[in-house]
């Protein structure tokens, strides 16, 4: 499967993203529980990292988002809607300016932060050695995957980078894909999205172009597929991205 324009998802795909999204959605919670809560913070904070998605026992991310599946605009929404039935009085512009904290602290954390996911520096080496066109579709926020990208090393093997703020419609919408492929001159069939949630795959579907699913992020075993290849680690996306 040679193609002229190979796209990744960030989070679960190239980057750790129960690491990486655990301790964001912790302090996000934790901040936001300081702010609001006169008492029981505990609880209040419970529930937020809850809401954003993760699971307090095992502390992984839920395979159903948001966070990590859904953009940021719509999960500051979820989490004031959520203080907003507790009894507390949140805007969207309080849990914005929250995220913008917690933004500033994670860049001065983030080595700590940012863990790449095993084979990935050799895979992207051997693709970009290739001439292929290497490029990134995330939810998260350009800014930040940017920073990613920087801090992790990864952005000398990437052509591009785009964002949920960067188009119209994140994830499962084809825009992400469309302007990607409109930027480079590459058609839907010289593309191929690789990604580790059933969003991705939607999104590459809605885009009329070729899926790869890799299981190191969001895919749960008891997750019903109905289609697409879907394998283990970045070992067997080579296999099948450089044959």
């Amino acid at each position: 499967m040679i193609k002229k324009l190979v796209v990744f998802d960030k989070d679960g795909t190239l980057i750790d993203i129960h690491h990486y999204w655990g301790k964001m959605i912790e302090l996000r919670a934790a901040l936001i529980a300081d702010r609001f809560a006169v008492k029981d913070k505990e609880s209040l904070f419970k529930m937020l990292i809850n809401v954003m998605g993760l699971d307090v026992e095992t502390g992984l991310l839920k395979s159903s988002g948001p966070v990590g599946i859904r953009p940021r605009v719509e999960i500051v929404r979820l989490l004031v809607d959520a203080l907003n039935e507790k009894g507390f009085v949140a805007t969207e512009a309080e849990v914005e300016d929250v995220f913008q904290e917690i933004d500033r602290f994670s860049i001065i954390a983030a080595k700590t932060f940012i863990k790449k996911l095993p084979g990935v520096d050799v895979l992207l080496s051997t693709l970009k050695s290739n001439g292929q066109k290497l490029a990134i579709a995330t939810t998260d926020l350009h800014s930040r995957a940017e920073m990613a990208m920087d801090i992790s090393g990864m952005n000398k093997y990437l052509d591009g980078v785009i964002g949920a703020d960067d188009v119209q419609s994140s994830k499962p919408s084809p825009d992400m894909l469309l302007a990607l492929m409109d930027r480079f001159g590459v058609a839907s069939t010289d593309t191929v999205m690789v990604g580790d949630a059933t969003v991705d795959q939607a999104m590459a579907a809605s885009a009329g172009v070729d899926f790869i699913g890799v299981k190191t992020g969001l895919f749960t075993a008891d997750q019903h597929i109905s289609s697409g290849c879907w394998v283990d680690d970045m070992a067997a996306v080579g296999s099948l991205l450089c044959k």
